[in-house]
């Protein structure tokens, strides 16, 4: 199983959320952009696990991660 991450990084006037190129949304609110990373990483299957990265103003620093949330069984449950 190949763990994928979300980036959240600084960009021009506001947060870049990168998950693979093309699909780079921006917002102006870093939480904004971590409640998108959020829902990505929890609508993914449970074959690929998502952490999400926050990144610092430099750019280059990851200031926090989030891990990856729970995996669920189809149908919503948490898995044991």
């Amino acid at each position: 199983m190949g763990e994928q991450t979300i980036d959240i990084l600084p960009f021009r006037f506001g947060w870049k959320t990168i998950k693979c190129p093309g699909a780079e949304p921006v917002y102006l609110e870093e939480k904004e952009a971590i409640t998108y990373a959020t829902f990505r990483a929890q609508s993914e299957s449970i074959e690929k696990v998502c952490a999400i990265r926050i990144f610092a103003p430099d750019g280059v620093t990851v200031e926090r991660i989030i891990p990856p949330p729970a995996p669920t069984e189809p149908g919503g449950a948490p898995s044991a």
